[in-house]
């Protein structure tokens, strides 16, 4: 009897092509969750910069939010976010330094988080600009905008 060894070249393009699916659906999967994850970052970026806020606002006479988009600690946290956001993050301080908000784009598709001085948080699905943020109705008011 003559056997003979080894796999035919069927044989190896359909296991080439088995992993090939498998990998694709393992990559996109890991996207979700990167993307996830970055999110997640984001938002714990955000709420700590409301830590940030009120240790300024105790330590400034009057406790104003005024001069606080300066301090660097504040600046490395909005950094931070537009880092992990990859698009954009809008900070504000109300005209009269009562109030304060950040407001940055998550990954996830078309949705915001936002984090204001009266200790708010939400999610919205509104589009901003530098130039639309914190400047509404009342521009001595800053707070996170609702969709």
């Amino acid at each position: 009897m003559n056997y003979k060894k080894g796999f035919t070249l069927i044989e190896l393009l359909v296991v080439i092509a088995i992993i090939g699916i498998l990998s694709a659906v393992v990559m996109s999967s890991l996207g979700d969750a990167r993307n996830k994850g970055a999110d997640t970052a984001i938002i714990a970026t955000l709420n700590n910069l409301r830590t940030i806020a009120v240790q300024f606002s105790n330590e400034n006479a009057g406790f104003s939010y005024t001069g606080l988009l300066a301090v660097q600690r504040f600046k490395d946290g909005l950094d931070a976010a537009t880092k992990d956001s990859g698009t954009a993050v809008y900070s504000g301080v109300g005209s009269d330094g009562n109030s304060w908000a950040v407001v940055a784009k998550l990954k996830k598709a078309n949705v915001w988080y936002c984090v204001d001085h009266a200790e708010h948080s939400a999610t919205t699905t509104n589009t901003y600009t530098s130039a639309s943020f914190c400047t509404g109705a009342n521009p001595s008011v800053c707070v996170c905008p609702t969709s």
